[in-house]
């Protein structure tokens, strides 16, 4: 289709109709050869500051008096402050996280600590 526009301007295109988009989420576990996907017509609406902090999903032991962690990624051991957040974090919501100092930030790095949605497990 063929457009006229003044010298040195673009022509105007309509817009491509001939798709549609979608967001595409998914997860592995090599270990298990598992996965699960979502295909969502709409990017879902979060309120990041009603997330709430639970132990990771990975984690399959925890033992506090030792202050160990063990997950399908790693087994860490956990300093007396990273030991002190994983008992005081869960449940919490991301509003109430404001100025994590670096070992509970390190909770959520090594996988021990994750976010869920208010609403139940997700």
């Amino acid at each position: 289709m063929r457009q006229w526009a003044r010298r040195g301007t673009r022509p105007r295109q309509p817009a491509d109709q001939r798709y549609e988009s979608a967001y595409l989420f998914g997860a592995i576990c090599p270990a298990r050869g598992t996965g699960a996907a979502l295909a969502l017509p709409e990017a879902p609406l979060l309120d990041f500051e009603s997330l709430q902090v639970e132990i990771g999903p990975l984690v399959r032991q925890h033992d506090r008096a030792a202050g160990i962690v063990v997950s399908d990624l790693r087994s860490v051991t956990l300093n007396p402050g990273q030991a002190r957040a994983l008992a005081e974090l869960p449940g919490r919501t991301c509003a109430e996280l404001k100025g994590l100092d670096p070992d509970a930030r390190s909770l959520f790095e090594l996988g021990v600590l994750s976010l869920r949605t208010a609403g139940g497990k997700d």
